[in-house]
């Protein structure tokens, strides 16, 4: 009977993984401590479909869970680079980093689903 009971809760562990229960939004912050300075970026990504998208302004992105983030792409201290075939619909990946003096540099490039074998 244990044995039945730790097989399951084993399987339910590993079948909550293997049904992409993966993460669609992360933000991790880096130090990097050198002889000169000590520096800290910050990184959000978010992967999901494309919402809105107004060229040189702003991209909105609805991740699997739902939930709409949306990122600046022009201003000032502000860098971005959207891959030219970025649309509405389409699966993407948004990566903003942001470095010790807040500049921000945001890349969007497309995400193509894996094809099943």
């Amino acid at each position: 009977m244990k044995l039945c009971l730790c097989i399951c809760t084993t399987a339910l562990a590993i079948g909550g993984l293997l049904l992409g229960q993966t993460p669609t939004e992360k933000t991790q912050t880096t130090k990097k401590t050198t002889n000169t300075a000590t520096t800290k970026t910050t990184t959000h990504s978010v992967t999901g479909t494309v919402k809105e998208y107004t060229q040189g302004k702003s991209i909105v992105v609805t991740t699997a869970q739902k939930k709409d983030v949306t990122f600046d792409l022009g201003g000032d201290n502000l860098t971005a680079t959207v891959a030219p075939e970025v649309a509405v619909g389409n699966k993407v990946k948004v990566v903003e980093e942001t470095n010790n003096s807040g500049h921000k540099t945001v890349t969007v490039t497309r995400t193509i689903p894996k094809k099943s074998s």
